[in-house]
């Protein structure tokens, strides 16, 4: 997915804690541009769609609706809602995603549900370090 100028504008500065709206962007940035060289190269992560999905939905992102080609917002990581993200709703999602990971339902969503978590963790918790290695990439 490549981010514009607008997407990273749109971030509100109390969707996150102790991270700047421009870290944040970066790391969003990273995430995007590192899912995408990895499905080029046919070996997509997990760990790194999470942090993407994560990103999208804190960021109050779009997306295309199939049936009807109009924009939607983002739905949320853990629980699918579909709503504009704000402090009250990160902190549900952050422990919903916190609780998956230390209890994953299903095996397979474990890599998803970390990179879910170690973006709230950082974001949101102020503790750890960034999901994903920072690159110099720009947004068009």
């Amino acid at each position: 997915m490549e981010l514009t100028r607008f997407d990273l504008d749109g971030i509100r500065q109390d969707n996150l804690r102790g991270v700047s709206g421009e870290e944040f962007s970066a790391v969003w940035l990273a995430a995007e541009a590192r899912g995408d060289e990895l499905v080029a190269a046919g070996s997509p992560s997990d760990f790194v769609a999470g942090v993407q999905s994560a990103c999208r939905w804190i960021a109050n992102g779009f997306s295309r609706s199939a049936e009807t080609g109009l924009l939607d917002n983002v739905a949320s990581p853990i629980t699918g809602r579909k709503s504009v993200a704000y402090a009250e709703l990160i902190e549900t999602e952050a422990l919903a995603a916190e609780a998956e990971v230390k209890n994953p339902g299903d095996i397979g969503r474990a890599a998803y549900l970390a990179g879910v978590w170690a973006t709230f963790a950082w974001s949101w918790r102020h503790s750890g370090v960034p999901p994903v290695r920072l690159t110099e990439h720009k947004a068009s």
